[in-house]
């Protein structure tokens, strides 16, 4: 079994489908199932996906930069940051 993301977790933990947390952040239902996954494939990248993540974790009142953190490893390589 694949273990579940801490993002997923924590949409799940606030009691919110993917569909509301898509109404509530005007982000694309598939956009959050892909980065649910620790991908950045639908996004457009890891740049888009730290902002989505950042979005998300407003609505369904998470640590936005634990969310971004994990999505950043699981990438691997380096990442910069933008400054």
């Amino acid at each position: 079994m694949v273990e579940k993301s801490q993002l997923r977790a924590a949409r799940e933990a606030a009691g919110l489908s993917v569909e509301q947390v898509s109404q509530k952040t005007n982000i694309r239902a598939a956009v959050i199932e892909d980065l649910e996954k620790n991908s950045v494939d639908v996004s457009g990248g890891i740049v888009y996906a730290r902002g989505h993540i950042r979005s998300i974790a407003k609505v369904i009142k998470a640590d936005g930069d634990l969310l971004v953190a994990e999505i950043e490893s699981a990438q691997g390589g380096e990442i910069r940051k933008i400054v």
